[in-house]
């Protein structure tokens, strides 16, 4: 009985010895959990409320979608004369007006830490290593081209002079 415990567990792993991953079909994915649903357009706004949906079931399905839309006032006047409940058209505008603030978050983030890695690249600890090298050059020629306290990631004190130092 022991060695057919063994044999069994051998046939689930492969040459190596490693557990061995079967890959599933994009059908049984499917089967398995429910899709993101589709994004609404303005069309469809107009279409589900024609369907008697009651406006926080459409904000319901326009939420869980992800959609957005930019609409002009134009748009949204020709939107409730379709029968799209003002509450909607409300959610919606709201919904995009705080989309556009995280958006516009999310890009200053990313140009500050764009800048900060293209600064730490040149002065990574606020020394500058005119030979290179991630390190400042303690051991071997270094230029001090000023006078005063400083302090980097390997300690601090007065710092400066002119010349070369080893």
């Amino acid at each position: 009985m022991t060695l057919t415990g063994c044999a069994t567990m051998l046939s689930d792993r492969d040459a190596v010895g490693n557990p061995r991953i079967d890959r599933i079909t994009a059908a049984e994915m499917a089967r398995l959990g429910p899709a993101r649903p589709a994004k609404l357009s303005a069309d469809d706004l107009v279409r589900l409320s024609e369907a008697r949906l009651s406006p926080e079931q459409i904000i319901d399905r326009y939420y869980q979608s992800g959609s957005r839309l930019k609409l002009t006032d134009t748009q949204l006047v020709d939107l409730r004369r379709r029968g799209v409940d003002p509450r909607v058209l409300d959610y919606v505008v709201q919904a995009e007006q705080e989309a556009e603030k995280v958006d516009a978050i999310t890009a200053q983030a990313d140009r500050e830490a764009n800048e900060r890695a293209r600064r730490e690249s040149w002065f990574g600890d606020g020394y500058y290593n005119p030979w290179g090298g991630p390190y400042p050059s303690y051991w071997g020629p270094s230029v001090y081209p000023y006078f005063g306290f400083g302090w980097n990631r390997w300690g601090s004190g007065w710092f400066g002079g002119f010349g070369i130092g080893f």
